[in-house]
């Protein structure tokens, strides 16, 4: 499999999952993965995530010119992923979603993931909360501006809109998404319970967010390949093989 295939298949199976994890919101939001110094490859419009095959995905350039594709690039994909490759070189995918209860956060006044479970330490000092919203992100200058909010931290809470996770590939952005989704979900669980949060003491916080930054990027990939392999299993109705996992070893 060429790299671009093995990226077509990695961005898929993204696709796929984030829909069964709940994070997909009809045909609407784009994932994306940077496929060379100047293409990414996109969510195409109009299909929904839960259907997502290597091949629906658009090849285009960061100007939103496409370069392979049956389908049509979304106008906000274009804006918003074509201007964060653009300014970020070292970002390799970008996951842009609604999912309900992070983007319930971005919608309240002063919203914030608290600092409540190890969960939520591991994005401590790694979010950026955009409190400027001004409609879709059609204008070319929108995306822009949040390529910039980016620059502050790989994670930005956009107010009134959703959110975006960045990262080094897609196996990293998504372990973060996923795990941003349990931390907010965690959150609100907790604020109905009637008692206080307990917040994490800033020594222990920094504690647990340096215990999972030491291994977070191995899970992320540990994470993703099984995510890969329970796919496997579901079309071809077997487990992966022991030489499958294996292999595992040596990615």
């Amino acid at each position: 499999m060429s790299s671009l295939d093995s990226l077509r298949d990695k961005l898929a199976t993204a696709h796929r999952w984030a829909a069964e994890f709940g994070f997909s919101e009809g045909i609407d939001t784009h994932l994306s993965v940077r496929a060379s110094a100047e293409t990414m490859l996109v969510t195409p419009f109009g299909v929904h995530w839960s259907a997502m095959q290597p091949d629906y995905l658009i090849e285009a350039r960061f100007d939103g010119s496409v370069i392979s594709g049956a389908y049509e690039l979304e106008r906000s994909a274009a804006c918003i992923h074509g201007a964060i490759y653009l300014r970020h070189s070292d970002t390799g995918a970008v996951l842009h979603s609604h999912m309900l209860h992070a983007t319930a956060i971005a919608c309240i006044e002063g919203g914030t993931v608290e600092m409540i479970h190890q969960n939520s330490a591991r994005f401590a000092d790694r979010i950026h909360y955009d409190r400027a919203y001004s409609g879709v992100a059609f204008p070319q200058e929108e995306g822009e501006r949040i390529a910039e909010a980016v620059s502050q931290a790989p994670i930005v809470f956009l107010q009134n809109h959703g959110v975006i996770v960045t990262g080094s590939g897609i196996e990293v952005a998504f372990d973060d998404l996923y795990y941003l989704d349990r931390a907010c979900r965690l959150q609100a669980i907790a604020a109905g319970l009637g008692s206080p949060a307990i917040v994490l003491q800033d020594e222990t916080l920094a504690k647990t967010a340096e215990q999972i930054e030491s291994v977070r990027e191995r899970n992320a990939f540990a994470h993703f390949r099984a995510l890969q392999d329970v796919s496997a299993l579901r079309e071809v109705g077997r487990a992966p093989t022991s030489d499958r996992i294996l292999a595992h070893g040596d990615d």
